[in-house]
């Protein structure tokens, strides 16, 4: 690498209403073992007192710098740290989860020794779930290191084409560690949607990065409680998954990679819109039912051959949900598609 300095980096973190794992966020920050850090929270309206936890912590570390808006949304949020950020590399944080203490100099050793600056970093996260099975010992990974084609090592440089399964367990931002003039040289930005945008924001990063270096290394832990029901977490936002969806369909065509991916999209899609519809709210079902009928059988027309069709996982269900009436659908496979 060019340049042996440690970059800076820039950790984004937008705050709203976290003040019960606020803490353990910031803590999982400020020591870590890599000091170049600039951290900016964006207190996104919060009224929990949020604010005071952020004005202490803001008082005890210079990297801290606090800034405050009205509540307009994560994607807002995550936008202005962009802006007002001056580190070589961006890392985005959600303020109820937390991270390993070595992840930036994890970062650091591993593009060191690559000699390469790559467009991103991606590393390995898991979920902390605050009531655990004592009998499941299995650690559960964001992704699977297996389905990168070519690899050799931590060091083996990647694009969006040595992932045998791109549009599985890749799709989050903050297992994730952006170089900045890529961003800007791709004018890349958190959409207005409220839901599913850090999967087009993801996806579309990965389809123009030139460069990739990944780690199996588990380092993000994402929480996950039984306190908020899967249709609260989304409610009427769910819809945006079918904008989320049309943008990244139109980036591929655009990048003319659409032929290589639609049948894996396409898998993607009636997965996603199967697990969705079982989460919306009973008054939002029908609607969503409709609607994802509308959008597959869209893609359908995009010259899909039934031979390649019937050999994906899962076709008989695709098809069923193309061809069954909702409440015949809802009955064969409530019970498989949320077990």
């Amino acid at each position: 690498m060019p340049n042996e300095e440690q970059p800076l980096i820039s950790v984004i973190v937008p705050v709203y209403n976290a003040k019960k794992y606020l803490k353990q966020c910031i803590n999982s920050l400020i020591l870590q073992t890599y000091a170049n850090l600039e951290i900016i929270i964006i207190n996104d309206g919060s009224k929990d007192g949020s604010q005071k936890i952020l004005e202490e912590y803001e008082k005890q570390d210079k990297r801290i710098k606090l800034f405050n808006q009205k509540n307009e949304g994560v994607s807002s949020a995550r936008n202005k740290g962009i802006t007002l950020s001056k580190g070589e590399y961006i890392s985005f944080i959600d303020s109820d989860d937390f991270i390993s203490l070595c992840t930036y100099q994890k970062f650091f050793n591993t593009i060191k020794e690559a000699n390469i600056k790559p467009d991103i970093f991606c590393f390995n996260g898991g979920h902390y779930y605050k009531k655990r099975d004592p009998e499941n010992t299995e650690e559960e990974t964001l992704f699977d290191i297996r389905n990168w084609l070519n690899r050799k090592g931590e060091t083996t440089v990647h694009t969006f084409n040595d992932c045998k399964k791109p549009f599985t367990g890749n799709l989050a931002v903050c297992n994730k560690i952006y170089k900045k003039d890529f961003l800007a040289e791709n004018n890349l930005y958190f959409s207005k949607l409220k839901c599913f945008e850090d999967f087009e924001f993801a996806v579309i990063s990965f389809l123009r990065a030139k460069s990739i270096l990944i780690t199996n290394d588990r380092l993000y832990t994402y929480r996950k409680s039984s306190e908020n029901s899967l249709s609260k977490m989304y409610g009427k936002y769910i819809f945006d998954s079918f904008e989320a969806n049309k943008k990244i369909e139109f980036e591929l065509k655009r990048l003319k990679e659409f032929e290589n991916y639609k049948y894996a999209f396409l898998q993607y899609k009636y997965k996603q819109y199967a697990f969705l519809y079982f989460c919306a709210d009973k008054k939002d079902r029908t609607k969503f039912f409709i609607n994802a009928k509308i959008d597959l059988r869209s893609m359908m027309n995009s010259d899909m051959r039934l031979e390649i069709l019937s050999k994906l996982k899962g076709f008989e269900f695709f098809n069923d949900f193309l061809n069954l009436e909702e409440e015949l659908f809802y009955l064969k496979y409530k019970s498989k598609v949320l077990s």
